[in-house]
Protein backbone atom coordinates (compact mmCIF):
# COMPACT_ATOMS: atom_id res chain seq x y z
CA UNK A 1 0.00 0.00 0.00
CA UNK A 2 1.25 4.00 -0.22
CA UNK A 3 0.05 7.00 -0.49
CA UNK A 4 0.81 10.55 -1.47
CA UNK A 5 1.74 13.09 0.65
CA UNK A 6 2.04 16.73 -0.18
CA UNK A 7 4.10 19.00 2.83
CA UNK A 8 5.59 21.56 3.59
CA UNK A 9 8.67 21.40 6.55
CA UNK A 10 7.63 23.60 9.23
CA UNK A 11 10.51 25.41 11.57
CA UNK A 12 10.33 23.42 15.26
CA UNK A 13 7.16 20.68 13.46
CA UNK A 14 7.52 17.56 14.95
CA UNK A 15 5.87 15.53 12.33
CA UNK A 16 7.33 17.28 9.24
CA UNK A 17 11.26 17.67 10.44
CA UNK A 18 10.91 13.68 11.26
CA UNK A 19 9.96 12.60 8.01
CA UNK A 20 12.03 15.56 6.26
CA UNK A 21 14.68 13.86 8.09
CA UNK A 22 13.87 10.73 6.66
CA UNK A 23 13.53 12.18 3.31
CA UNK A 24 17.69 13.55 3.56
CA UNK A 25 18.79 10.13 3.91
CA UNK A 26 17.24 8.15 1.55
CA UNK A 27 18.63 7.60 -1.68
CA UNK A 28 18.47 10.37 -3.97
CA UNK A 29 14.91 10.19 -6.44
CA UNK A 30 13.19 11.35 -9.34
CA UNK A 31 10.40 13.69 -9.65
CA UNK A 32 6.93 11.42 -9.27
CA UNK A 33 8.95 8.78 -7.73
CA UNK A 34 7.46 7.21 -4.78
CA UNK A 35 10.04 7.29 -2.15
CA UNK A 36 10.53 4.22 0.60
CA UNK A 37 11.36 5.47 3.72
CA UNK A 38 13.39 3.02 6.27
CA UNK A 39 12.17 3.68 9.68
CA UNK A 40 9.25 4.52 11.46
CA UNK A 41 7.35 8.15 11.88
CA UNK A 42 4.59 7.64 14.09
CA UNK A 43 2.28 10.67 14.70
CA UNK A 44 -1.44 10.91 16.32
CA UNK A 45 -4.13 12.71 13.97
CA UNK A 46 -5.52 15.05 15.67
CA UNK A 47 -8.62 14.74 13.42
CA UNK A 48 -9.58 15.95 10.20
CA UNK A 49 -12.40 19.24 10.56
CA UNK A 50 -13.64 21.78 8.48
CA UNK A 51 -17.26 23.10 7.29
CA UNK A 52 -17.05 23.78 3.62
CA UNK A 53 -19.46 22.63 2.26
CA UNK A 54 -20.68 22.30 -1.61
CA UNK A 55 -24.12 23.06 -2.91
CA UNK A 56 -25.28 20.00 -4.99
CA UNK A 57 -26.47 21.65 -8.31
CA UNK A 58 -25.58 25.43 -8.27
CA UNK A 59 -22.19 26.58 -7.59
CA UNK A 60 -21.32 30.25 -7.62
CA UNK A 61 -17.83 30.27 -5.91
CA UNK A 62 -14.65 32.59 -5.21
CA UNK A 63 -12.40 29.82 -3.50
CA UNK A 64 -9.23 31.74 -2.40
CA UNK A 65 -6.02 29.95 -1.24
CA UNK A 66 -2.96 30.74 -0.23
CA UNK A 67 -0.30 27.63 -0.49
CA UNK A 68 -1.43 24.43 0.35
CA UNK A 69 -4.70 25.83 1.74
CA UNK A 70 -6.04 25.29 -1.77
CA UNK A 71 -6.40 21.60 -0.31
CA UNK A 72 -10.26 21.54 0.43
CA UNK A 73 -11.04 23.33 -3.09
CA UNK A 74 -8.89 20.06 -4.56
CA UNK A 75 -11.50 17.94 -2.62
CA UNK A 76 -14.60 20.39 -3.84
CA UNK A 77 -13.31 20.21 -8.12
CA UNK A 78 -12.86 16.75 -7.55
CA UNK A 79 -16.58 15.98 -6.06
CA UNK A 80 -17.98 18.25 -9.04
CA UNK A 81 -15.88 16.09 -11.90
CA UNK A 82 -18.02 13.35 -10.24
CA UNK A 83 -21.65 14.74 -10.75
CA UNK A 84 -21.15 14.82 -14.36
CA UNK A 85 -24.30 17.11 -15.63
CA UNK A 86 -25.56 17.85 -12.34
CA UNK A 87 -23.77 20.77 -11.50
CA UNK A 88 -23.80 23.96 -13.01
CA UNK A 89 -22.07 27.15 -12.35
CA UNK A 90 -19.32 29.18 -12.18
CA UNK A 91 -15.99 29.22 -10.02
CA UNK A 92 -13.18 31.72 -9.77
CA UNK A 93 -10.02 29.82 -7.56
CA UNK A 94 -7.90 32.75 -6.72
CA UNK A 95 -4.75 31.14 -5.33
CA UNK A 96 -1.06 32.40 -4.24
CA UNK A 97 1.63 29.95 -4.17
CA UNK A 98 5.31 29.60 -4.47
CA UNK A 99 4.70 26.73 -6.59
CA UNK A 100 3.05 26.96 -9.04
CA UNK A 101 3.75 24.07 -11.07
CA UNK A 102 3.18 21.88 -8.28
CA UNK A 103 -0.34 23.34 -7.13
CA UNK A 104 -1.47 22.98 -11.28
CA UNK A 105 -0.53 19.91 -11.86
CA UNK A 106 -2.68 19.08 -8.12
CA UNK A 107 -5.29 21.24 -10.02
CA UNK A 108 -5.47 19.74 -13.28
CA UNK A 109 -6.04 16.15 -11.22
CA UNK A 110 -8.33 17.19 -9.16
CA UNK A 111 -10.60 18.70 -11.96
CA UNK A 112 -10.44 15.50 -13.77
CA UNK A 113 -13.54 15.79 -15.80
CA UNK A 114 -15.69 18.92 -14.36
CA UNK A 115 -18.99 19.17 -16.24
CA UNK A 116 -18.86 21.64 -19.35
CA UNK A 117 -21.46 23.49 -17.62
CA UNK A 118 -19.43 24.96 -14.99
CA UNK A 119 -16.91 27.50 -15.64
CA UNK A 120 -13.65 27.71 -13.78
CA UNK A 121 -11.76 30.58 -13.81
CA UNK A 122 -7.90 30.36 -12.15
CA UNK A 123 -5.90 33.62 -10.60
CA UNK A 124 -2.75 32.64 -9.76
CA UNK A 125 -0.32 34.33 -7.83
CA UNK A 126 2.89 33.88 -8.08
CA UNK A 127 6.43 35.19 -7.89
CA UNK A 128 7.94 32.32 -9.59
CA UNK A 129 8.51 31.34 -13.33
CA UNK A 130 6.16 28.68 -14.36
CA UNK A 131 6.31 25.96 -16.36
CA UNK A 132 4.54 26.07 -20.07
CA UNK A 133 2.90 22.95 -19.96
CA UNK A 134 1.34 23.69 -16.49
CA UNK A 135 -0.56 26.66 -18.07
CA UNK A 136 -3.01 23.96 -20.25
CA UNK A 137 -5.20 22.65 -18.00
CA UNK A 138 -6.88 20.63 -21.04
CA UNK A 139 -10.69 21.37 -20.23
CA UNK A 140 -12.61 23.50 -22.48
CA UNK A 141 -14.41 25.40 -20.07
CA UNK A 142 -11.31 26.62 -17.66
CA UNK A 143 -9.03 29.69 -18.22
CA UNK A 144 -5.94 30.83 -16.40
CA UNK A 145 -4.55 33.88 -16.10
CA UNK A 146 -1.10 34.51 -14.00
CA UNK A 147 -0.39 37.53 -11.81
CA UNK A 148 3.56 38.42 -10.87
CA UNK A 149 3.39 38.96 -7.10
CA UNK A 150 0.71 38.93 -4.70
CA UNK A 151 -2.91 39.25 -4.34
CA UNK A 152 -3.00 43.05 -3.50
CA UNK A 153 -6.66 44.86 -2.75
CA UNK A 154 -6.60 46.39 -5.85
CA UNK A 155 -7.44 42.72 -6.98
CA UNK A 156 -10.85 42.48 -5.41
CA UNK A 157 -13.93 43.17 -7.40
CA UNK A 158 -17.43 43.92 -6.94
CA UNK A 159 -18.08 41.15 -8.99
CA UNK A 160 -17.10 39.03 -5.57
CA UNK A 161 -20.47 40.20 -4.37
CA UNK A 162 -22.19 38.00 -5.43
CA UNK A 163 -20.04 34.90 -5.08
CA UNK A 164 -20.05 32.61 -2.32
CA UNK A 165 -16.40 32.61 -0.73
CA UNK A 166 -14.01 30.15 0.77
CA UNK A 167 -11.00 31.35 1.77
CA UNK A 168 -7.93 28.54 3.48
CA UNK A 169 -4.16 29.53 3.74
CA UNK A 170 -2.23 30.90 6.41
CA UNK A 171 -3.72 33.63 8.82
CA UNK A 172 -2.09 37.15 7.22
CA UNK A 173 -3.03 35.66 3.82
CA UNK A 174 -6.85 34.75 4.92
CA UNK A 175 -6.99 38.12 6.78
CA UNK A 176 -5.77 40.42 4.07
CA UNK A 177 -8.48 38.62 1.99
CA UNK A 178 -11.66 39.10 4.24
CA UNK A 179 -10.33 42.99 4.68
CA UNK A 180 -10.07 43.32 0.87
CA UNK A 181 -13.33 41.49 0.53
CA UNK A 182 -14.56 43.83 3.10
CA UNK A 183 -13.63 46.56 1.40
CA UNK A 184 -15.71 46.11 -1.92
CA UNK A 185 -18.83 45.34 -0.06
CA UNK A 186 -18.62 41.73 0.31
CA UNK A 187 -21.20 40.73 3.56
CA UNK A 188 -19.51 38.58 6.46
CA UNK A 189 -21.76 35.61 6.22
CA UNK A 190 -21.22 35.24 2.70
CA UNK A 191 -17.23 34.88 3.64
CA UNK A 192 -16.52 31.11 5.38
CA UNK A 193 -13.04 30.31 6.56
CA UNK A 194 -10.80 27.44 7.21
CA UNK A 195 -8.05 27.35 10.18
CA UNK A 196 -4.73 27.00 8.79
CA UNK A 197 -2.38 26.21 11.51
Amino acid sequence: TWFELTMREMKGGIVTTALFNLLRTSPPNRRDYPVSLKGNVVSDIIGVTGDFALNKEEVNLLLIAGGIGVTPFLAMLNALSKREKAARGDIVLVLSTREPDAMLTLIRRAMGKVPPTVTVKIDLFTSRPLDLDTRTLKHENTSLSVFKGRVGPEYWKPSAREKEVFICGPKAFADAAVEGLRAIGVPSEKIQREGFY
